[in-house]
């Protein structure tokens, strides 16, 4: 993987590389601590895999795992006569490996949400996902974003804007961002649309 990459779970991303003549198999591992002196090496593959000689290109569709962690690096080992190579193995630079977050409410077109009314501000995650923190803006998808709460593992929210801006207030320009709270800079998702918040008359569930 390319140096500093985001890895999502549950995604497939290549993993390729090129090897001296005579090398004919390899195994794969990765590390979620790869910072560390001595750092774990996880399995990609049980089984040794085969390898394109001659110096061209071999690839390998690894499914990202729940594994999550900014210290991530992976590793190819040269097996040779059914053994693993001590010498011959080449590390990659460092990758992440991350979960993904999607709003599922308010994300149609159009929503309008009275604001005393208390709704349920939702989304899917992939991935271990701990704690989740929700933030509003209401002046656009770019913020600026005020923090409304944190959850744990659960995937809702409950909130009642009224409690924070009051009966009065109105816009209809209101996004809402939920994040990791360990990664927020990484892992977030936004509304896809801007909704309205309103006193009253207005609200698409």
């Amino acid at each position: 993987p390319v140096s500093g990459a985001v890895l999502t779970v549950g995604s497939v991303v290549n993993i390729r590389w090129q090897t001296d003549s005579g090398i004919l198999q390899a195994k794969l591992y990765y590390s979620t601590n790869a910072g560390d002196a001595t750092p774990i090496w996880k399995p990609i593959t049980v089984d040794p895999i085969s390898v394109n000689p001659n110096g061209q290109k071999t690839s390998y569709a690894w499914t990202i795992p729940d594994d999550i962690s900014d210290d991530c690096k992976v590793k190819i080992v040269a097996v040779i006569d059914g053994e693993e190579s001590a010498n011959l193995y080449e590390v990659s630079s460092a990758v992440k490996i991350m979960g993904v977050l999607s709003l599922t409410y308010p994300t149609a077109e159009g929503t309008g949400w009275p604001v005393t009314q208390l709704k349920n501000i939702a989304w899917q995650a992939t991935g271990t996902i701990p704690a989740a923190k929700v933030y509003i803006s209401t002046q656009g998808s770019q913020g600026p974003w005020q923090f409304i709460g944190e959850t744990g593992t659960n995937t809702y929210y409950s909130w009642k804007p009224s409690d924070l801006y009051g009966e009065d207030f109105r816009s209809d320009n209101c996004y809402i961002k939920v994040t990791d709270s360990r990664y927020e800079d990484l892992v977030y998702g936004i509304s896809g649309y801007n909704f309205m918040l309103s006193a009253g008359g207005l609200e698409n569930l």
